[in-house]
């Protein structure tokens, strides 16, 4: 074990950028607006920072009794575009959550999510627009008007 306990984590972050900010779609806009060297460290305070608000909302509900399925779908799918995958594959675990709570805005960036593969990595404003802005328009939609759907695992524990 020892020093290679984690194998090529670190390699497969400096492959990913990960370690410079250029893995990260909203690090790479920052710095091309004008953040240069502070695009990272300003990224990861406002990631650290959404995450964390989301978390507090989902542990303030009103009903802390009951598994929030909807919340834990909205975290995941957030951490999700947070990390800005270049893969389509890397949205494949929000499909199990959809079954649990359904979400239009998230269905949509799974079903979006091959355009990746057209749009390249680092993608354009354009091509990031293409993904990201839908699926912002139609989360916000449904925070506003959240959808008349129960959620279908309570359903079944009452049958």
């Amino acid at each position: 074990m020892g020093t290679k306990v984690f194998g090529f984590l670190g390699g497969y972050a400096d492959e990913g950028g990960l370690s410079t900010g250029d893995g990260f779609l909203i690090a790479v806009l920052l710095r091309e607006a004008g953040l240069a060297g502070n695009a990272l460290p300003a990224f990861l305070v406002i990631a650290l920072g959404v995450l964390a608000i989301l978390a507090l909302l989902t542990m303030l509900r009103a009903t802390p009794e009951r598994p929030d399925l909807r919340g834990a779908l909205g975290i995941a799918a957030v951490f999700t575009v947070l990390i800005s995958p270049p893969h389509a594959w890397y949205f494949l675990w929000l499909i199990p959550l959809l079954s649990f709570s359904l979400s239009p805005g998230v269905l949509y960036l799974t079903l979006a999510a091959p355009a990746l593969y057209r749009v390249g990595w680092p993608p354009s404003l354009l091509g990031a627009a293409l993904l990201y802005v839908p699926f912002l328009v139609l989360l916000v939609i449904e925070i506003a008007r959240p959808l008349p759907f129960k959620e279908f695992a309570h359903e079944r524990a009452r049958a």
